[in-house]
């Protein structure tokens, strides 16, 4: 499925379950949020969206604990969880937020690693992706991961 039908199942399905969603990218750079706000009735769903590329954004605009950064990275999954428990936070009326980080390249030896992180006021799952291609592919790869996250999460609700 293309990130714009993804798109259209996640707005159907958060405005009937009258579910608003907060986000928190890094390596996405903000193409998630594009992706639903696309989409006519995005407002009913999207309530914000953090573009935090840096460590410092991470830790000044999401309360990222430093010492996950310095610990494990700020490609990790102890961040990319504290990403997203902080974005559901902030947010006045999300009841689930999700975040997203990795190495899109162009170059390195990690390219491809990608953690996405679903809070909710209950629990928080993350998850551990390796994409293949070029930047361009592996955004778009996590952007689609992402969509079907929160899709799962609202299909089980």
């Amino acid at each position: 499925m293309t990130a714009k039908d993804l798109s259209k199942q996640l707005i159907s399905l958060a405005s009937k379950k009258m579910v608003k969603i907060a986000l928190a990218e890094s390596c996405t750079g903000g193409a998630l949020a594009s992706a639903i706000v696309s989409i006519a009735g995005s407002s009913e769903v999207l309530d914000c969206a953090f573009v935090t590329y840096s460590d410092e954004s991470k830790i000044e605009l999401l309360r990222v604990d430093r010492l996950f950064i310095k610990d494990h990275s700020a490609v990790s999954a102890p961040v990319t969880k504290d990403m997203a428990i902080g974005a559901l936070k902030i947010s006045p009326t999300a009841s689930m937020a999700l975040a997203v980080t990795g190495f899109a390249g162009p170059t390195g030896d990690k390219i491809g690693l990608v953690y996405i992180a679903l809070a909710t006021k209950e629990y928080i799952l993350c998850k551990e992706f390796h994409f293949s291609g070029d930047r361009s592919s592996v955004r778009e790869s996590a952007v689609r991961a992402g969509l079907e996250m929160l899709i799962e999460e609202l299909e089980k609700a």
